[in-house]
């Protein structure tokens, strides 16, 4: 499971880097990129959060 949540936070940092990345471009598409990335990059956090917490509540 640990190593399940590291791969998690390793994603999250990935989605929420190119987001800022995007961030900087100009554009329509940008924008629409930007939104995805966000919005990846949140819910990653969130399982990845929700995860460390049920696993320290088993332990």
């Amino acid at each position: 499971m640990t190593i399940i949540i590291g791969i998690l936070i390793i994603l999250s940092v990935v989605a929420w880097i190119k987001a800022v990345m995007v961030s900087k471009k100009e554009g329509e598409a940008a924008k629409k990129q930007l939104n995805t990335w966000v919005m990846i990059g949140a819910v990653l956090t969130v399982l990845s959060l929700s995860l460390m917490f049920i696993v320290s509540q088993n332990s």
